[in-house]
């Protein structure tokens, strides 16, 4: 991707889609940090657009230098560490509200007016493992237990996005809980029913 054409995309994506704006509004649970949560989202969203293919391979590029010409000047390049501690406190909430915002953009411009597919609009729901550990876990990951018995602690979560022609949207997505947090969120909910 040459770089008059990805300067075109990003002008495109704030014209149409105000995402400059949208991406300052997003927030963390951090108290504080050098680093800001925009420089972050803009980072890895810069990173997907490239398809960067792992936290490795993005770190390569931050070293290299390769988001400062992106970046506005004086802007504090985050670190991987630093992008993987917001990545992992983010509030998820505002990130829906991005993508919805998105979403209605597109339903507003008539992206898909002739569909994706010979005039269809076709969408695929499928599964993603977005994270695995042996170490590191969380009171939402699920767990596996290997045949050398050791435990594998990973998120999975439920996709449902456009196929066929571009731009692929995420339309919907859902996170996959352990089965002790539906339980206490199903006897929840019926305690709330009964009242």
């Amino acid at each position: 991707m040459n770089k008059s054409y990805l300067k075109q995309m990003l002008i495109y994506f704030s014209k149409i889609y105000h995402l400059g704006e949208k991406i300052n509004t997003l927030k963390d649970k951090r108290a504080k940090s050098s680093v800001k949560i925009s420089t972050v989202t803009f980072v890895v969203l810069f990173g997907f657009m490239l398809q960067i293919r792992s936290f490795n391979r993005l770190e390569h590029w931050l070293k290299k230098g390769k988001f400062k010409k992106v970046l506005p000047k004086k802007t504090k390049i985050p670190r991987i560490d630093t992008i993987r501690r917001v990545l992992s406190n983010f509030d998820l909430d505002g990130l829906n509200e991005l993508n919805n915002s998105i979403i209605k953009t597109s339903t507003k411009n008539k992206v898909f007016r002739k569909g994706t597919i010979d005039g269809l609009k076709v969408v695929a729901i499928d599964g993603v493992e977005l994270f695995e550990s042996t170490n590191k876990c969380c009171d939402n990951c699920l767990t596996r237990v290997q045949k050398d018995g050791i435990t594998h602690y990973f998120h999975r979560s439920v996709i449902c996005a456009s196929v066929g022609s571009d731009p692929h949207l995420i339309i919907g997505q859902e996170m996959l809980e352990p089965k002790e947090m539906l339980q206490i969120k199903t006897k929840e909910k019926s305690q709330q029913a009964s009242v």
